[in-house]
Parts: structure tokens; C-alpha cells; sequence
């Protein structure tokens, strides 16, 4: 099996630091019968936070 590695290049904040770590947190959810606009945002605002409360470069399903 291959493996494909990535190089990205340099990102930099406004101060002009390099960023040298890239994480991720991402809540996912799906549309349900019955749901609002509210209700399905907040779901997925749920899985969001409970993402960046478990670690680096999670995805949590809400």
C-alpha cells in the first residue's frame, strides 16, 4: 500500500509567527425529521465543542 504525505507550506499569523501545527476539530450531524434550522445547528454546534474538548483532530458525531 502507498502512502501519500503532504508538505504544506508556511502559514503565518498576523504578527508575522509561523504557525508550525495544523489540528482539527469538527462536529458533524445529520438533517432529522422534525428538525429547525435552531435545532440542527446546535446540534451540530454540540458535536463541534465536544470534539474540541476530547483532543486534537477529532470529528464527533451529534
Amino acid at each position: 500500500m502507498k502512502t501519500k504525505t503532504m508538505t504544506l507550506l508556511p502559514h503565518y499569523k498576523d504578527n508575522g509567527q509561523s504557525i508550525s501545527k495544523l489540528t482539527v476539530a469538527i462536529g458533524v450531524t445529520a438533517l432529522q425529521v422534525g428538525d429547525s434550522v435552531e435545532s440542527f445547528v446546535a446540534r451540530a454546534d454540540q458535536a463541534l465543542y465536544a470534539a474540541k474538548k476530547s483532543g486534537r483532530n477529532k470529528v464527533m458525531q451529534g
